[in-house]
């Protein structure tokens, strides 16, 4: 075991981020694209030793959206401010402004849903022939169907979509059975299953958010 460490230490950091990492979207703060951040990079070495090449090229995308993703939550929602000042005793005056709010957790829409099955299908077909005949890689299919996975699960995930955690979670199964059977990434599969069952309980914990949201939002009280 310390000898397999040893050979891995780089996968179990990319291990405690990952377990930090999903800690934090499981809360939905938006502190955690900056773990992410710190975790693509590390990935990227991992994967690309492993000659998981669609995997590993995809850490250098989630490193950019990463950035992006910070802001989209922190600072990605517009909301409409009204306020009312007195002038004197009578009269008064009016200003609307916006201002930027933290992205709430909303349903994904339907036409996205469709857009996001046909990139999964899109992408896969052209990774997985790229894979196999340009790179060679060791198991080009699965590399490609991971990657496509991936480029469309973070892009829902920017947007904050309670439905996002259906497609980390099918993504996660796919890839504790490629880290298992064909790269023996050990580390990397115990950190999938974390995910899995986190991906669960964040779906439940989303959902009420979203709910206290939406209340919140009509103006009712919560208790």
């Amino acid at each position: 075991m310390i000898e397999y460490l040893q050979q891995n230490w780089l996968q179990f950091i990319g291990l405690l981020l990952g377990l930090i990492y999903i800690a934090q979207e499981y809360k939905g703060t938006h502190w955690m694209w900056l773990t992410g951040f710190l975790m693509a990079a590390i990935n990227l070495v991992v994967y690309v030793m492993k000659d998981l090449f669609g995997l590993g090229a995809i850490q250098g995308y989630q490193v950019l959206i990463s950035i992006y993703g910070f802001w989209a939550w922190k600072f990605g929602r517009k909301k409409i401010v009204f306020q009312w000042k007195l002038i004197d005793d009578v009269n008064g005056e009016a200003t609307i402004t916006t201002k930027r709010t933290e992205r709430p957790v909303t349903h994904m829409p339907t036409e996205a849903w469709v857009y996001a099955c046909l990139a999964i299908v899109a992408i896969t077909v052209v990774l997985g022939v790229f894979s196999d005949y340009i790179l060679d890689s060791r198991v080009p299919w699965c590399d490609a169907v991971l990657t496509a996975f991936n480029i469309v699960a973070v892009m829902i995930l920017t947007r904050k979509y309670l439905e996002q955690w259906f497609f980390w979670i099918t993504y996660d199964v796919i890839f504790i059975i490629v880290s298992i059977v064909w790269t023996h990434m050990y580390f990397y599969a115990v950190l999938a299953l974390c995910y899995i069952i986190a991906g669960i309980f964040g779906y439940f914990n989303w959902k009420r958010m979203m709910k206290e949201s939406e209340e919140s939002e009509n103006g009712i009280s919560l208790t």
